[in-house]
Order: C-alpha cells, then sequence, then structure tokens
C-alpha cells in the first residue's frame, strides 16, 4: 500500500498532476470530521532546525545547505 494525496468532490477522486495509479481497484477513503483541517505548514522549521544545531555540526559548511540539497536531488534524478 502506498499512500497518494488527492481530493475529493462530487463523488470522484481528483489527482493532482496525474499522480494517481492507473487502471481500477478498490480503495480505502479516510475522510477528516467535519472542521478538522489539515495542520498549516511550518514553513521555517528547517531554517529554525539549522540554527538551532549549526554548534553541533562541526567542521560542517551549512551555508547554502537547501540549494546544496536540490541540487543533488536534481542530479540524483537526471
Amino acid at each position: 500500500m502506498r499512500p497518494v494525496k488527492a481530493t475529493y468532490e462530487n463523488g470522484h477522486l481528483i489527482f493532482p498532476g496525474g499522480s494517481g495509479p492507473e487502471g481500477r481497484m478498490e480503495v480505502i477513503v479516510v475522510f477528516p470530521d467535519p472542521g478538522e483541517s489539515a495542520p498549516a505548514r511550518d514553513k521555517d522549521a528547517g531554517k529554525r532546525f539549522v540554527e538551532k544545531w549549526s554548534g553541533v555540526l562541526k567542521g560542517e559548511n551549512i551555508e547554502g545547505w537547501k540549494e546544496q540539497k536540490i541540487a543533488e536531488l536534481e542530479k540524483k534524478h537526471q
């Protein structure tokens, strides 16, 4: 099993960017309770983590860590 995020609209599941599986299959759908919303994403969590732990990362250059990680991922998926 693998989780795939989709939107339910008028009896249909809509998968963003064609990320849904092809063919016909049975699925289990879990709906949040009315009034329950997903927690907001914290866009500064990574920055706070690096700032908090930067003293522990002795001898490591953490400047531009985000750009370095993006470059690694892009190279890996070429």
